[in-house]
């Protein structure tokens, strides 16, 4: 998994079939079910009721997997938040309106297929479908998927640069990453 303790709950997740739950009765007409694991991560104090919230889109060729796409609500983000002085409740708004591409991997044999582009371009359509406002990942400076993300319509953001997130928390605050990363996110 991608560490991190929201991946270590997506693991177990995946394992007991609750991963996607939320999203799937969202997908078939049901969208107060992404609420429920939101009020349950507040009301609990864990964040493992936002692996509701989470994929893990897999790529498979003649039932081997061949790429891996993770995504999920930014939970460390939300736990910043709270332990600077953000209610919590307004925190966990975040898991209602952006998501963290975590971990994207293609098998080394099966790059410039195309596999990495699908499990991105799946992932935005299914969030955007569910009304989500950002999509957001990140990579080391130099390794040279600024090229690549940009190339699929993402919007590279400069090293250590934030997206501000004041609009949905109401007051200033950013979303940020070390001077050594890029953020990438879709462009609208």
């Amino acid at each position: 998994m991608a560490g991190g303790p929201l991946g270590t709950y997506m693991a177990t997740a995946i394992q007991e079939g609750s991963a996607a739950k939320a999203i799937l009765a969202a997908l078939g007409g049901e969208k107060q079910a992404l609420f429920e694991p939101a009020g349950r991560a507040l009301a609990d104090g864990s964040p493992a009721p936002l692996t509701e919230i989470g994929v893990a889109l897999v790529a498979e060729d003649d039932q081997r997997i061949v790429g891996t796409l993770l995504a999920l609500p930014p939970g460390n983000y939300i736990g910043q938040l709270v332990s600077k002085g953000i209610e919590p409740a307004r925190a966990i708004v975040i898991a209602l309106a952006v998501i963290n591409i975590k971990a994207l991997a293609v098998d080394p044999s099966y790059r410039t297929c195309g596999i990495a582009s699908a499990l991105l371009t799946e992932c935005v359509h299914l969030y955007q479908q569910l009304g989500y406002h950002l999509l957001y990942g990140s990579f080391r400076v130099g390794s040279g998927l600024d090229a690549f993300y940009a190339a699929r319509g993402f919007e590279i953001l400069p090293a250590g640069q934030g997206i501000q997130m004041d609009i949905l928390l109401g007051r200033p605050a950013r979303l940020g990453t070390e001077s050594s990363e890029q953020l990438f996110m879709p462009w609208q």
